[in-house]
Order: structure tokens, then C-alpha cells, then sequence
């Protein structure tokens, strides 16, 4: 500073600097603003509505990518649900001279048991486990303590099973033993899978009821399914436009692999239940 305040000068002089080649002056400094200066600070209302479109083409841009990463999240938690579902039952399969758990009681192919639930959490099957992240709704008292059938009560899960008895399953769907079977198609005794390809347990891809004809896929329906929890109507874990994407399923060598739904068949011939595919 050259002068001390309050003498009649100016508190600041203005000093030239060189920016880029360019002489430049720092404006003058002033106890009070100016009025004019503030007027040329703020925004234009044309200002304004440029910076409103260009945020609004970012987030257009942005959302989609958002949105698609959070879905391939819930894929693999669903994997990784899977897998362990898939790990206690090979383990309660050594436990049982590799037989499977025999079901009774529940209408639908996701309907489990209390007998048979109590004992697969003991081979560190937990409840979130048993749930499809893609329907995280479906996790909820109402469907894990549902009850059903008086004497057989049993509990929603999210996802199909192929266990003994499986309610609205195929039996050439069933799994008797944790080792391939021979599987018995009308007269004929078709050859044991490979454990690779044979599923275990599978994601819940469901259309409405009577809706199993592969080829009419594209017409059906695949959310707002009614059940016998009312709050809840059902749906695919996984949808993109109404129409399912695929899901996980869980094989009998432990293995777990996503399955896109143009892959999948019907494998429920109960009329009176939604279809399950997988």
C-alpha cells in the first residue's frame, strides 16, 4: 500500500498486471459495492435457462447409467444369495445320504415349509438369503411368516425350488438327490442331466396363471400377479419394459449362472397357480 486510509486517497491504487500478454487494471477497491457492478454479476434469465437445459441433458444422460448399475448390483447380490442358498443345500444333502428335503404343504413353487425352512437355517441358509434383491419387497413378516394351509403352514420366499413334492412343479422338475437322476418322461427314461445344467434353485420369473406356452412369451404377463397376500401383487425380480431380463439359477454342481429369459421354459403345470420359468 502506498498511502495510509483516511488521508483522502484511495486505499488501494490500481496497479497494472499482465495476464497472457494482456494488460489488465484490478479494479478499484470500494468499501461499498456499486449497483452496477452487482447488476453485472448476476445471471441473465437467458443465463439461467442455459445452465437449466445443459443439468437437464446430464441427468438424461447420467439416470440410464445410474439405473443400469444399480441393477447389475442386485444381479449379484442375487448370484451371491444363490450361491449360498445352493451351498446349504449341498450340505444338508451330505448330511442325508444326498437326498433332498421332502416337501409338503404350500401352493406355489416358492412356498417353503416351516419343517423344511427350520432345517435348511441350520446349514447357515439365513432368511435374507432366500430373498431376490430384485424384489427386496418380498422380504417382509407378511410373506416369511405367511402360514397358508392350516396343519402344513409354510412361508413365501423369492425364489423357485425343485425339492420332492415342490408344489406346482413338474416332477420331471424335481430334484430327489443332490446327485442327476434319470428322469422319467411318460414311457420313456430319459438319461441323468449334467449337474451343470440341472437347477436347484432358480430365480422367480412368474407370468399369470394358465400364461406357459413358450412361444406366446412376448403377450403375457409378468407383473401385478395376484396371491394370497393382498398387499403384495407379485412380479419378476428383474424386469426391463414389463418383460423379464432373465435371472440366476443355481445348479446341482454349485454352480450359479445368469439365464436370460429367451433361454427359459415353463417348468409349473398347476392351472390354478401363475407359471414359473427358469
Amino acid at each position: 500500500m502506498n498511502a495510509l486510509l483516511g488521508n483522502g486517497e484511495e486505499p488501494f491504487r490500481t496497479a497494472p498486471i499482465r495476464v497472457c500478454g494482456v494488460a489488465c487494471r484490478f479494479l478499484k477497491f470500494q468499501f461499498q459495492s456499486s449497483p452496477a457492478a452487482s447488476s453485472k454479476a448476476a445471471f441473465t434469465l437467458i443465463e439461467l435457462l442455459v445452465v437449466i437445459a445443459i443439468m437437464g441433458i446430464l441427468a438424461a444422460l447420467l439416470l440410464p447409467v445410474l439405473s443400469s448399475a444399480k441393477e447389475r448390483g442386485r444381479r449379484i447380490q442375487c448370484l451371491n444369495n444363490l450361491r449360498q442358498f445352493n451351498l446349504g443345500l449341498i450340505l444338508y444333502g451330505n448330511d442325508n445320504s444326498d437326498r433332498m428335503p421332502e416337501m409338503k404343504g404350500g401352493l406355489w413353487a416358492w412356498d417353503l415349509p416351516y419343517s423344511v425352512s427350520d432345517v435348511l437355517m441350520k446349514q447357515s441358509i439365513t432368511r435374507d438369503t432366500m430373498y431376490d434383491p430384485g424384489f427386496p419387497e418380498m422380504n417382509q413378516d407378511g410373506l416369511w411368516n405367511f402360514g397358508g394351509l392350516p396343519g402344513d403352514p409354510y412361508r413365501v420366499i423369492g425364489y423357485a425350488m425343485t425339492f420332492p413334492g415342490t408344489a406346482s412343479v413338474t416332477e420331471t422338475n424335481w430334484n430327489r438327490t443332490a446327485t442327476p437322476q434319470q428322469i422319467q418322461f411318460g414311457d420313456i427314461m430319459l438319461p441323468a442331466p449334467s449337474p451343470s445344467d440341472r437347477a436347484m434353485v432358480a430365480g422367480a420369473v412368474i407370468s399369470e396363471r394358465g400364461e406357459n406356452d413358450s412361444a406366446q412369451r412376448a403377450t403375457y404377463k409378468y407383473s401385478g400377479i395376484a396371491g394370497g397376500f393382498a398387499p403384495l401383487p407379485h412380479r419378476c425380480a428383474h424386469l426391463v419394459k414389463g418383460m423379464p431380463a432373465g435371472d440366476n439359477v443355481a445348479m446341482l454342481d454349485g454352480s450359479v449362472r445368469w439365464r436370460i429369459f429367451a433361454e427359459m421354459m415353463p417348468r409349473t403345470d398347476d392351472p390354478l397357480c401363475p407359471t414359473f420359468w427358469w
